[in-house]
């Protein structure tokens, strides 16, 4: 059982605490019903996390939210947008500004909700 799983089965366990069931059965299913609502939820979330761009690349052509490094002689500041990350990565411009991305995110899928 994977330390998640763990978390999952604690999380169902005080969910269901203060139910009375007549049988093990609907206590059962409760407790599978929190666990998987749990797994789900932490997957979404591990998957639209900030990507470490040291350790991490997006694939070609996927574009991604980035934190951007930007320096120069008197500035430095973290910034967000959006960039195709065969273009992402500027050592020099004319005016000796440096940019490097630090993090990437992917950006998640627009679900709008009922209207």
């Amino acid at each position: 059982m994977t330390d998640i799983e763990k978390k999952a089965r604690e999380y169902a366990e005080v969910q269901i605490s203060d139910m009375d069931f007549t049988i093990d059965y609907e206590r059962t299913c409760e407790l599978t019903n929190h666990k998987i609502d749990f797994l789900a939820g932490a997957a979404y979330a591990l998957g639209n996390q900030w990507r470490d761009a040291e350790k991490e690349k997006p694939e070609d052509g996927q574009e991604c939210l980035c934190a951007l490094r930007f320096t120069s002689h008197i500035e430095y500041c973290v910034m967000m947008f959006i960039a195709n990350p065969k273009a992402w990565v500027k050592d020099h411009d004319d005016d000796g500004f440096t940019e490097h991305v630090i993090a990437w995110l992917p950006i998640p899928q627009y679900e709008p909700k009922g209207e």
